[in-house]
């Protein structure tokens, strides 16, 4: 970017009637300056290659002249360094802790870094809960193999990271609890039967087969009056069928 070139310039006032005058010049350094106003002491600069630039300033009073130098070393933008983390294997049910880092020289002058979080590939819509952090989460709408990606700008030149996700089918939680878990009785038995996660729906079978999210539900309790063979299941929106409880009555 710009920067600024200031000089200062006196002079004795002699010769009589002269008048004091001072030029910029660029004496030595890579590529070629732009200087705006080369006769002002002070004046903006633009140079084509980053480098040391030599600059003279001159000042004659049309009979002497004395010259003075100064040197501006510009800097090199750099591209920013973007780490976008470690592999990681989540639940489909779980969320992705993205940890990336990303640093920069802080050039171009007054840049400021942008960074994006963004789906490269895999099977289903990710979510992230700010894309523009570099450390933040995301959740997947399908199990799979997914590849994120990491970027970030400075205005100028842009980096880019990648870190896989690999997407599981979530556990199937513990079977519920059953009270009695087996035995014989007499004429009936009041069996209670309570789910290993909260908020989910039990259903039961009493003819051997397994539940499914038809069958029928036990609220609480379910009084059997011939021998059976009592199976318990729990159902939740939120994740798969639980194992399931078999108590032989």
């Amino acid at each position: 970017g710009p920067f600024t070139l200031t000089g200062t310039a006196t002079d004795d006032g002699l010769p009589t009637g002269s008048t004091l005058n001072t030029t910029w010049t660029l004496l030595s350094g890579p590529g070629t300056a732009n200087i705006t106003t080369p006769t002002a002491l002070t004046t903006q600069v633009t140079v084509t290659t980053a480098g040391q630039h030599q600059f003279q300033l001159r000042a004659t009073d049309g009979t002497l002249a004395t010259t003075d130098t100064v040197t501006i070393t510009v800097a090199t933008n750099t591209a920013p360094t973007v780490n976008a983390g470690v592999d990681m294997t989540i639940a489909l049910n779980g969320s992705a802790q993205l940890s990336g880092t990303v640093s920069d020289d802080g050039l171009p002058s007054g840049s400021t870094l942008t960074n994006l979080w963004t789906k490269l590939s895999g099977p289903g819509t990710v979510t992230f809960a700010n894309p523009a952090l570099a450390t933040t989460s995301a959740s997947f709408s399908a199990v799979g193999t997914y590849v994120l990606e990491l970027s970030s700008s400075d205005g100028a030149l842009i980096t880019h990271d990648s870190a896989t996700v690999e997407v599981t089918a979530p556990a199937s939680p513990p079977a519920p609890t059953i009270s009695p878990a087996g035995g014989s009785f007499v004429q009936s038995v009041v069996v209670y039967a309570q789910p290993s996660v909260p908020a989910a729906t039990l259903r039961y079978t009493v003819d051997g087969s397994d539940p499914t999210a038809v069958s029928t539900e036990l609220l609480g309790s379910v009084v059997l009056t011939t021998s059976a063979t009592l199976k318990v299941r729990s159902f939740s929106a939120s994740l798969p069928p639980s194992d399931i409880a078999t108590a032989p009555l």
